[in-house]
Order: structure tokens, then sequence, then C-alpha cells
């Protein structure tokens, strides 16, 4: 038989990370999180039979990533990223390639500019939430939210 290690969210570590330009003190931690973000979503991708699907940093740079770390190793993560809608180049930005122009144009119409943006949640299959005491998503999102108001 074997067992089930359970963990506690109470063993981790938060670090806000900018993805881009990391303070000298994360950098360290913000490549460990490239990894695992990277090597995480390769293996969703080929477990989805995705062919030829190769992870480029581009997605994981120029956001602000949720991280959460185990003893020095990320465990979960999860980017924000912001905005501004009524920018024609920010419109055209690849990022927008599989959104339906009617969303943002719904998004301007109710007044909205600056837009945050959440992507590529990433938690370690360890740490999801049959051994935890509090799911993981919920704990990733509540960071988000939490970064989203401590901006105005």
């Amino acid at each position: 038989m074997e067992l089930i290690k359970h963990y506690s969210v109470y063993d981790l570590d938060y670090h806000l990370i900018n993805t881009r330009n990391p303070i000298s003190s994360q950098t360290a931690q913000c490549e460990k999180a490239y990894q695992f973000w990277k090597n995480s979503w390769q293996n969703t991708f080929d477990s989805l039979g995705v062919n030829g699907h190769k992870m480029f940093s581009d997605d994981f740079l120029d956001r602000e990533v949720n991280a959460l770390f185990h003893h020095g190793e990320p465990v979960a993560l999860f980017f924000n990223n912001w905005f501004d809608i009524t920018r024609q180049s920010t419109l055209d930005h690849s990022y927008f390639k599989n959104h339906p122009p009617q969303v943002l144009s719904f998004l301007k119409e109710m007044g909205f500019k600056n837009v945050m943006f959440l992507s590529y949640m990433t938690v370690h299959p360890n740490w999801r939430s049959q051994f935890i005491e509090v799911s993981m998503p919920d704990l990733l999102f509540s960071l988000s939210i939490s970064r989203f108001k401590s901006l105005g």
C-alpha cells in the first residue's frame, strides 16, 4: 500500500516576481519558476498530442508571477498581466490572438481601460487539492485578486 504524503500551505513561501526584470534577490527563484513553468506546460502540450509545440520564454517574460515555493522549489505559479485596451498596439498584441474581438469591444463599451489578465496556472502534481487542505487554484486566484486590489 502506497502512502500519500500530505502537504500544507503553511509550509509555502510566497514571492511576487517580475519575470522580465526580477530584483537581484529573486533572479534564482525566477529562473527556477521558469524551468518549472516550461517543463510543466511542455508536458501538458505533449500529453494532449500537440505535436511540435515548442515553449518559448515569450509567454513567461513581461509578466508578474505569483509564485509559491516549498523548500526553495516552485510548486505553484499564476501569471498576472495588465493591458490598456484603449491602445491599438495593445489590441494587436499576440496575447489576444485567440480572443474573439467582441470580448475586448464589450470591455471597452463597459468603460474599462486597464484590464488584468491571468494565465498559465501551474501546480505541481504533488500539490494538487487531494494532498493539501486548501485548493491551490483558489489560493492562486486569491493571491492574484489581492494583487489586483493592491494596485487600486
